[in-house]
């Protein structure tokens, strides 16, 4: 350490012992080009010397110290793009603590809040600008920043460049035109999960036909164990996760309103346990007011979007359930690993709806990052952790140890839970039941009805819920016609467990 002033800055100042590899190799690279003087770096410039690099570091893994050492070791000024407020704030936080000296640009700001917000920068007093792309975006704005000339352009999470530049945000797709005007000696891209062609994509949009650097540390968390749920009932298996797993623990949900359904259902049958729910319809004191109750919280559930998951650093998140399938590999590693950021052992739950016959058709026909997903729940049989990263195109695909997924500990689900008592009760008391009266047998015993009570532990209202999904997957049939018409029998060519 006395002989790496980095190493000692990064213990003196931040409170770190040992710098990773990785992390070593990107912030060097991110000083040789920010200290770098100025007839060298145009002379490196003809030289075609690299534009940025890409690092893609696991989350948990401290990206923020690549760019926050580098900040205070070089001075001058870094320019940090963020794709969430909350990010934003978080950061501001995480800033503040470290005594770095920092300003926040915000879109919608009018003039005067701009010109206030960049004047502690003038001076030199500040090394860390953070904002967002439609901030940046602003012609006002960018002139402002690049008379400051920036020595380093960081855009975190840098996937919603590719994911989102080319869809609902297209200030993403123009952050490399802003780089242009910027000028900063260097860029950083960093994210914790990037596919092949997503990294193709960001280098496309951020360093165009320059070269660049890719910096890559370890895509595995050993210490996250998959695990995978088919549900008849997504509410009761969401329930039965709930009871089983550690706390604190976040649902993602693919929708603003499911976030609210969840919330509203959890509060409902854990009364005893806080949940609230998240994402980025809620106002700005809103989110902030969550964001501060979680991170606080050491028994509270989380319904969230995707809104709530990049970059918050809450440590001890132990669990993280997936209700339904998330758009792609790189979503899911990104929302599981927020999980165990501590280190400590947390669990990456996805339950997904058994009768989805379009989720069954995209895992055995789709192409693209959904199906990859999709095969992910329904189809592929190999290991979890291998398929995951494999789908990453990381090299540790082959070789991962495992031992903490439920294909390699043998904890796997034979099939939805609740399927063969429905089909139990089917084939013992055929043409007999209305759906109705089937979810009413199941869900109260008696000693006059055989097969009932076998779903005890249900609400009646999921019982009825999983006898239409096993409807729907053809495991029971109702009646069309005559005079037993809309009663229950066992699908045809499937054999109940009273079948003789």
């Amino acid at each position: 350490m006395d002989e790496d002033p980095v190493a000692r800055l990064a213990a003196e100042r931040f409170g770190i012992r040992y710098l990773f590899p990785y992390q070593r190799l990107a912030i060097a690279n991110a000083l040789d080009a920010i200290e770098a003087p100025p007839d060298e770096a145009e002379a490196g410039a003809e030289d075609e010397s690299p534009a940025g690099q890409l690092v893609l570091l696991p989350t948990g893994f401290g990206k923020s110290l690549c760019f926050q050492v580098p900040a205070v070791a070089a001075g001058g000024l870094s320019v940090v793009v963020y794709p969430l407020l909350g990010l934003m704030a978080d950061q501001a936080r995480s800033l503040a603590g470290r005594g770095i000296a920092h300003a926040i640009l915000k879109g919608g700001m009018e003039r005067a809040e701009r010109d206030e917000a960049l004047k502690p920068l003038k001076p030199g007093e500040s090394r860390i600008l953070i904002t967002n792309p439609e901030a940046l975006a602003a012609p006002a704005t960018l002139k402002a920043v690049a008379a400051l000339k920036p020595g380093h352009l960081v855009i975190d999470e840098a996937h919603c460049v590719a994911e989102w530049g080319d869809s609902f945000r297209p200030s993403y797709r123009e952050l490399g035109g802003a780089a242009l005007a910027l000028r900063p000696k260097f860029i950083s891209a960093f994210t914790a999960t990037a596919s092949p062609p997503v990294a193709r994509r960001i280098a496309e949009l951020l360093f165009g036909d320059r070269p660049w650097r890719l910096v890559e540390g370890p895509a595995d968390r050993p210490a996250i164990r998959y695990a995978v749920r088919p549900a008849l009932s997504m509410r009761r298996e969401l329930r039965r996760a709930i009871e089983g797993l550690a706390r604190p623990l976040i649902v993602f949900v693919r929708s603003r309103a499911g976030a609210e359904l969840v919330a509203e259902g959890l509060r409902l049958g854990f009364p005893s346990v806080e949940s609230r729910f998240y994402h980025a319809g809620l106002a700005k004191a809103e989110r902030k007011a969550c964001e501060d109750w979680f991170f606080g919280s050491d028994d509270g559930i989380l319904a969230a979007t995707c809104a709530y998951g990049m970059g918050i650093d809450k440590p001890n998140v132990r669990s993280v359930v997936h209700y339904g399938p998330p758009a792609s590999a790189e979503a899911y590693i990104q929302e599981a690993g927020r999980g165990g950021r501590d280190g400590e052992p947390s669990s990456a739950l996805l339950i997904y709806p058994a009768a989805d016959a379009a989720l069954a058709g995209l895992a055995s026909r789709g192409a693209g990052r959904s199906a990859l997903m999709a095969r992910y729940a329904v189809a592929d049989p190999g290991c979890r952790r291998r398929y995951l990263l494999g789908a990453l195109g990381s090299r540790e695909a082959e070789t991962a140890p495992c031992g903490n997924c439920d294909r390699c500990d043998g904890t796997e689900a034979a099939g939805p839970e609740g399927l063969d008592a429905m089909r139990s009760l089917a084939g013992r008391h055929r043409r007999r039941l209305y759906p109705r009266d089937a979810a009413a047998m199941l869900s109260e015993a008696s000693p006059l009805r055989a097969g009932s009570g076998a779903l005890s532990a249900w609400l009646r209202d999921e019982i009825a819920e999983g006898i239409e999904a096993s409807i729907a997957m053809g495991e029971l049939a109702r009646i069309r016609r005559g005079p037993w018409k809309g009663r229950l029998v066992p699908a045809k060519g499937r054999r109940s467990l009273s079948d003789p």
